[in-house]
């Protein structure tokens, strides 16, 4: 907390500077004109022309733009669009600047050189990935796109295994994946609603306690299963592998970053098929009158991971829609995205025809929709120069079903949910046992963020952006839970310990957090520095069933960056970063199932009289198993770093 408190006044100090930069008598500049096609000359409705990568503006239907209130000097800007070669630029701004023309390139989709590797942006350990990166690998699932950052192996697409985020690791590790924040369109993946384990109190976060493959298909206490984002809609995918800005929380490992289509694009069409997998996308992007884009896909992909068990293959089909416009709300541009998702696994029964008629037959069911709805408002005003909003909320259906025959010599069970004595009930020698865990996942996220963009002196180039912004999580699952006929209960280890339970009755996570940052910029010389210093207070909130208080985590970070030298042929800056990060618990540790254990005290079988047979049973049950000790998984992170970049070299 000392260091959190010196972070925080070395904000202060950097406000106080701004405070008084801005009051300079600095004369300021406006730019403003229009972004077109290249090939055609018409307009470019909704690009992004951004100044010195911080303050910007979304151009209009006529294509129009104007960015006011700017201090002289060199400046930067760089233009973009989906489905375009971007711009980037520099000039000496001395004046104002009216009737810029900056024409767009439409994307080739033809073989021309393109990097198909990460390239590294910003301070810290961050890399992104675009489209002709991510159209070279044919990747399955955004999971597979994970080869191409700094030290991963490459391997064959597949989705025969469930989809794990592999940041700063070879394989796969359930917490570091747990940990690993997942944000598409601007809002997180949620995996903490996730309660498909038949009994963690017992068996963990396995869905089965037989060796058939079924808890394969499952991610109860892992991470996001990154099978359900199709890679074929992804415009581009940035990986934090070392210290992320403090707008992102609930995680330890790192943030993926994911960013769908959601302007205009030509036809595209995609076939694959080799010995173990198939896919067939299709998708385009339109244009309307009223200057809005929207951009549609949906593909199908099957995968096996040995062809002699096709039984254990993997079909998944998902769909995606995006709308995107520009409004103007009291003559000041407001951008609003609109992303609505749909994913299923199907072909989702397995069974193996080969095996004996008294072989388990499982199914794993994953079926869900996301809608994102994203955006920002321009104000460029003197109290706030923009305001960004996320929403989202999804819903998904979990089903593990387990068809099982059971070879018992005549056990006895008992369903009862109370300590004590009671009579049981005998099995018959063998039987068909069938139950279900069912899961109905919610998860809602909405996040606000406002900031002030200054700049600082002369010249132009030095400036700070204070940001702020509170965040809510709330995750939920309404499934019926463990279901099962209780004269024919599921195979156990010993006795029956199990007891059908509905995760209706499990109280719901919510997250409150607000953050603080502040992006400093400053031109020293010939050398620059980059300062990103903030912090993030989070809350959970939590039901006396968990048997603690809320849990309350502050998350001091920040990262620096100073250029020594930059020139066209060479360049060379030192990194450094310091922060901390937690994961909260999910629902699946914060409330644990209770744990029965059946004795049998008595049992008489009588073959002449069935009806004087009598079994009885001793009950124990074990009702107070939440850990008041539960802890959120807490990662420190160190970075020191050296990057050059000489002609062609980088390093």
């Amino acid at each position: 907390m000392i260091r959190a408190f010196r972070l925080l006044s070395i904000l202060l100090l950097f406000a106080v500077y701004d405070v008084h930069a801005q009051k300079s008598n600095t004369p300021l500049y406006s730019i403003s004109g229009q972004v077109v096609n290249a090939e055609t000359g018409e307009p470019v409705a909704l690009a992004s022309f951004v100044v010195n990568n911080t303050i910007g503006v979304v151009t209009d239907q006529k294509g129009a733009f104007k960015l006011d209130k700017l201090k002289g000097g060199p400046i930067t800007y760089n233009v973009s669009f989906l489905g375009y070669s971007p711009v980037e630029r520099k000039l000496v701004l001395s004046a104002d600047i009216k009737d810029l023309r900056i024409a767009l390139t439409p994307l080739s989709l033809g073989l021309e050189e393109v990097v198909v590797t990460a390239q590294p942006t910003g301070a810290g350990s961050t890399s992104k990935i675009g489209e002709e990166a991510i159209r070279h690998i044919q990747p399955m699932s955004i999971g597979d796109m994970f080869q191409l950052l700094p030290g991963n192996l490459s391997v064959n697409p597949n989705l025969n295994g469930v989809g794990q985020a592999a940041i700063r690791e070879i394989g796969s590790n359930a917490n570091n994946a747990l940990g690993a924040a997942v944000i598409v369109d601007g809002a997180p993946l949620s995996n903490d609603g996730n309660l498909q384990a038949l009994s963690p109190s017992l068996a963990g976060s396995a869905s089965n306690q037989s060796q058939n493959g079924m808890s394969d298909q499952t991610t109860a206490g892992k991470g996001v299963d990154l099978r359900s984002v199709s890679p074929d809609n992804v415009e581009s995918m940035e990986v934090i592998r070392g210290i992320p800005s403090v707008e992102y929380g609930n995680l330890t490992s790192g943030v993926v970053i994911v960013k769908t289509k959601t302007g205009s694009t030509p036809w595209e069409a995609k076939f694959k098929a080799d010995p173990y997998s198939k896919m067939v996308y299709a998708g385009k992007g339109f244009t309307l009158k009223n200057g809005s884009a929207i951009n549609a896909g949906i593909d199908w992909t099957q995968s096996f991971g040995d062809t002699r068990k096709r039984y254990l293959g993997y079909d998944r089909i998902s769909a995606t829609l995006g709308y995107s416009k520009s409004f103007d709300v009291a003559g000041r541009p407001m951008l609003l995205r609109l992303n609505g998702s749909f994913y299923s696994n199907v072909n989702n029964s397995k069974t193996d025809p080969q095996m004996q008629v008294t072989s388990s037959t499982f199914e794993n069911k994953n079926i869900g929709a996301r809608l994102n709805a994203e955006g920002s408002w321009k104000i460029n005003g003197a109290a706030l120069t923009a305001l960004e909003y996320g929403f989202m909320v999804s819903q998904a259906y979990q089903s593990d079903r387990l068809h099982e025959y059971v070879a018992s010599a005549s056990g006895v069970i008992s369903n009862t949910l109370k300590p004590g004595v009671y009579e049981g009930i005998f099995l018959p020698s063998s039987y068909y046992s069938d139950y279900e865990i069912e899961g109905k996942p919610l998860s809602v996220y909405l996040q606000v963020k406002a900031n002030k963009i200054i700049q600082l002196g002369g010249g132009g180039g030095s400036f700070t952006n204070l940001r702020a912004g509170v965040d809510w999580r709330y995750d939920a699952n309404y499934g019926g839970g463990l279901l099962y006929d209780i004269n024919k209960p599921p195979q156990s280890i010993s006795s029956q310990t199990l007891r059908p339970r509905s995760f209706r009755d499990i109280p719901a996570l919510n997250n409150l957090a607000f953050f603080f940052e502040d992006r400093l910029n400053l031109k020293i010389g010939g050398t620059s520095l980059a300062l990103q210093a903030g912090v993030r207070l989070t809350n959970m909130f939590l039901d006396p069933q968990a048997k603690q208080n809320d849990i309350f985590v502050a998350e001091p970070r920040v990262n620096l960056n100073y250029s020594l030298y930059e020139g066209p042929k060479a360049a060379v800056a030192v990194t450094g970063g310091w922060g901390l990060s937690y994961k909260m618990p999910t629902l699946l540790y914060l409330y644990p199932d209770n744990a029965y254990f059946d004795r049998v005290s008595l049992a008489k079988i009588s073959n002449a009289d069935p009806t004087s047979s009598l079994a009885v049973l001793t009950t124990d049950a074990l009702t107070d198993l939440a850990n008041p000790d539960l802890k959120p998984a807490r990662s420190r992170k160190y970075e020191v770093g050296l990057s050059f970049r000489l002609g062609r070299v980088r390093g």
